[in-house]
């Protein structure tokens, strides 16, 4: 949707794909020029301790970047891609189906690993796009409801019938869904496919969930639907405020759904199998702020010394979850979303030894500390990818300054020494 004002004149607000309708007049750089760029950011993933990853926008023009990043050997990390099916596609399974089982034929030596898709069900909550797919409509800003429930991008039915395909053939389906309307019509979907493919063992993910109607939590175990959350999110910052008091840029969702925003203890005590990720990079890679925030629901966007609006209170702290889970969803948990338990996510002998090296005790320090903890060596089945104490090294100055202010932003305890666990 392109958003006009009262006066008919355009706001300057593109909502999702309308975004389209100024991109295609950019001229999209070649492989010659990408791939120097793409070897930097390999380099500044391997310095904040990234071993693995997924890209949840898998198309064919980066498919041909990862064939030269290959070619040059280039890429520090494992990659899994998730085709993002196209739109005309997605009422044609079997067709989808062929896109991307072709794309993995013809990309086979790419360097990474295929066996999923990538479906946007929704859009954001945030004010003023309001596209997240809500059960109830949203609220104005004195909480009154108005007629707007969001948009839900893929139905039911037509949604119900692509996962069933791929289903079939075990690949996964990756699904954006912010709202609760749009992560229960993931689930219904899947569970169709479940009672379609009663044998059928893929692990469908769930992502961002940033809010779940409580008759769907158990919902997540019961059907083997992976929940990865991006809980980084989870503190109370601009955008998460209620309406009362606090700047236009606001969710307007009422207070009774406020207090249960990325619900991620209430789904783990139902018996979902949590994951995380980051969402980078539409957010900043800091991937120990991640863990942190899911500890204490305040991380560094809920400090008001960073600027975001926070107040320094935990968001909906009832869903905090303790160290050790918050450090094995995004090990553990994540190694199993990608398919990969058995050979990373933790240390053990007979794994594959994917290790970070950071400069706290992850197992003790305070979660503020260990927001901007800095990743000290990295390795990748054993091989170096990053070292911070080798001047020889592939350094990222950039990083290390956003790391330095970060911390001096958060310092609150610099005790500690160093630990060792998986990325």
């Amino acid at each position: 949707m392109i958003v006009h004002n009262a006066d008919g004149s355009p706001s300057g607000v593109l909502k999702d794909t309308a975004q389209d309708l100024a991109l295609q007049y950019l001229l999209p750089p070649s492989i010659e020029v990408q791939l120097p760029y793409m070897e930097q950011i390999s380099a500044f993933m391997a310095s904040s301790g990234i071993t693995s990853y997924m890209d949840a926008y898998g198309t064919e023009s980066s498919l041909r970047l990862y064939s030269a990043l290959s070619a040059d050997a280039g890429n520090l990390q494992r990659v899994q891609v998730a085709l993002k099916i196209p739109d005309e596609l997605l009422g044609d399974p079997s067709g989808a189906y062929a896109w991307a089982t072709g794309l993995a034929q013809q990309y086979a030596n790419a360097g990474v690993r295929f066996g999923a898709v990538k479906v946007f069900l929704d859009g954001v909550m945030e004010y003023p796009a309001q596209t997240a797919a809500l059960l109830a409509p949203y609220t104005d800003a004195q909480g009154a409801p108005t007629s707007n429930y969001g948009n839900l991008y893929v139905d039911n039915p037509a949604l119900a019938n692509l996962v069933k395909v791929f289903d079939r053939n075990g690949w996964q389906v990756h699904m954006h869904a912010i709202g609760d309307r749009a992560v229960r019509t993931g689930l219904d979907a899947i569970a169709a496919a479940r009672r379609a493919n009663p044998r059928g063992k893929a692990r469908h993910t769930i992502a961002h969930l940033q809010l779940i109607d409580p008759a769907d939590y158990a919902r997540f175990g019961q059907l083997n639907v992976v929940p990865s959350f991006q809980l980084q999110w989870a503190c109370d910052d601009l955008w998460t405020q209620l309406p009362t008091g606090t700047p236009p840029g606001v969710l307007y969702v009422g207070e009774e759904r406020h207090t249960r925003l990325y619900p991620a203890k209430s789904v783990l005590d139902a018996g979902g199998r949590l994951a995380g990720g980051s969402d980078w990079p539409v957010d900043p890679l800091y991937p120990w702020n991640q863990v942190a925030t899911a500890m204490d629901r305040i991380g560094l966007g809920g400090l008001p010394s960073t600027g975001a609006g926070g107040t320094g209170e935990p968001l909906d702290p009832d869903q905090a979850l303790d160290r050790g889970t918050a450090l094995n969803m995004h090990t553990k948990g994540s190694a199993y979303q990608l398919n990969q338990e058995s050979t990373t996510g933790t240390i053990e002998i007979g794994k594959l030894a994917d290790i970070q090296i950071l400069d706290v005790d992850a197992s003790v320090v305070s979660p503020q500390r260990l927001a901007v903890a800095n990743v000290v060596r990295t390795f990748v089945g054993g091989k170096t990818t990053w070292d911070a104490t080798s001047p020889g090294w592939k350094a990222t100055p950039a990083k290390r300054q956003q790391v330095a202010d970060a911390a001096a932003r958060a310092s609150r305890d610099v005790t500690g020494c160093s630990c060792v666990h998986p990325g």
